[in-house]
């Protein structure tokens, strides 16, 4: 009996002997492992973001770029341009810093079809901005700081006329884009939607180019330079 119990002693002994001395699972390996593949995505990650910096940078200097100052179209003289029929007429003035003054005049027409004594009237001033060159003779420009001489509503009365002011702002209204036109402007380069207005003779003396500064306004429609 007492040399089973010794036996079964030394047994346990042993057991406990090689339960101690096991090793544990190597945690800094693994720690290392995992450290090693964070940093080496995050370094496959940086080409990609540096990429995208660099590619935005770019654009935005393209589009500084191709933003020229009005002085550089309009430095030369004051143009003058004009859209009109028999009695009615709108009047754009550039300044050679690129602000602008519009009038509009339109008499109302009655029943019957003549005019009446109410001209129905418009006057405001704004500024070009954006000034892009497109090619060698066509510029965009978006319109800018609209604001009205007269307030819409206001009733004046001009001899027998009366002279109702409206908020029409006949093709140059705050935000919209318009396009320059310079001189000798081939006509078969400009847009198809145009072309019905830019071949009135006034615009275009030979039938082949432009004989002056034309603008297409927001509304489609041009207004040409009485000055060249």
């Amino acid at each position: 009996m007492k040399r089973w119990l010794v036996l079964i002693m030394v047994m346990v002994v042993a057991v406990s002997a090689a339960g101690c001395g096991a090793k544990a699972p190597d945690a800094t390996a693994d720690e290392a492992m995992a450290t090693t593949k964070t940093t080496a995505t995050a370094d496959e990650s940086q080409p990609t973001t540096a990429k995208k910096t660099k590619t935005k940078a770019k654009k935005n200097q393209t589009k500084q770029a191709s933003h020229i100052n009005p002085g550089d179209i309009f430095n030369k003289c004051t143009l003058i341009f004009e859209r009109s029929g028999t009695n009615w007429g709108s009047y754009l003035k550039i300044n050679p810093d690129g602000t602008f003054s519009v009038t509009y005049h339109k008499p109302e027409k009655s029943k019957t079809g003549a005019a009446d004594k109410t001209v129905k009237a418009s006057s405001f001033t704004g500024n070009f901005t954006e000034l892009t060159k497109m090619s060698d003779y066509y510029y965009s420009m978006r319109v800018a700081n609209v604001r009205f001489k007269e307030k819409p509503g206001t009733q004046k009365k001009n001899g027998s006329e009366t002279y109702l002011y409206t908020d029409e702002t006949v093709g140059f209204a705050e935000g919209k884009t318009v396009y320059l036109y310079a001189p000798n402007m081939p006509v078969d380069k400009l847009p198809h939607n145009f072309l019905y207005y830019a071949k009135m003779p006034k615009g275009i003396p030979n039938g082949k180019v432009l004989g002056g500064y034309c603008i297409k306004a927001a509304d489609g429609k041009p207004y040409y330079s009485t000055n060249k």
